[in-house]
């Protein structure tokens, strides 16, 4: 299979992964007005958007648009920039070139914070969000000091997209539709969490 082939799919399946993290945080993948996300062949929809992105960094390999950008669906503004990328190991790639979308954004009057997703599957994949701070500096967003590695619910997100918010946050319980929903897989999830949790080793 051609290199350039190989890694589209990768890409694809990173999508996926996407989705599927996203739903688990209770946000809604259709476009808005009905969901909470743009995707990248929907951005034509916010020309408001579509300007800011024109004027992104291109400093990285991507294609010139994240992956996706969470919305407020009434009024469009962005909330958070998403770029995925296919490889576990490609996530400080991902992460700064969510800040170089991001940044744009900022430009243009938004505060969107960054996220960066590297993998195809949840079993391996990495995951950091950031958020820029008063003095222009892009911040880990953390739980008790550790930098974390899920997609924060509307919630979370609300709490600390603003400039004089925290960057240290105790997450929310995502909505009981969604536990409901997927309540085997968020148990398998708990029990991998209790055995890969460094702080809990004595």
């Amino acid at each position: 299979m051609p290199k350039t082939t190989s890694k589209r799919l990768s890409e694809r399946r990173s999508e996926y992964l996407l989705t599927d993290l996203l739903q688990a945080q209770g946000w809604d993948v259709r476009c808005p007005p009905k969901g909470d996300v743009v995707f990248q062949s929907e951005y034509s929809i916010s020309p408001d958007l579509a300007h800011a992105l024109s004027h992104a960094s291109k400093s990285g390999k991507g294609r010139g648009i994240p992956e996706s950008i969470l919305v407020d669906a009434a009024s469009f503004s962005p909330l958070a920039v998403i770029e995925a990328k296919g490889s576990a190991s490609d996530i400080e790639i991902a992460i700064r070139e969510a800040q170089d979308y991001a940044d744009a954004l900022f430009d243009a009057g938004w505060n969107p914070l960054a996220i960066g997703l590297a993998g195809t599957s949840d079993e391996e994949f990495c995951l950091q969000v950031s958020k820029r701070t008063l003095s222009r500096e892009w911040k880990p967003v953390t739980y008790e000091g550790y930098p974390i590695g899920w997609i924060p619910t509307r919630t979370d997100l609300e709490r600390i997209i603003t400039p004089n918010g925290p960057t240290d946050i105790r997450p929310t319980v995502p909505p009981l539709e969604v536990l409901a929903s997927r309540a085997d897989e968020i148990n398998r999830l708990l029990r991998e969490a209790r055995i890969k949790d460094e702080r809990n080793k004595q």
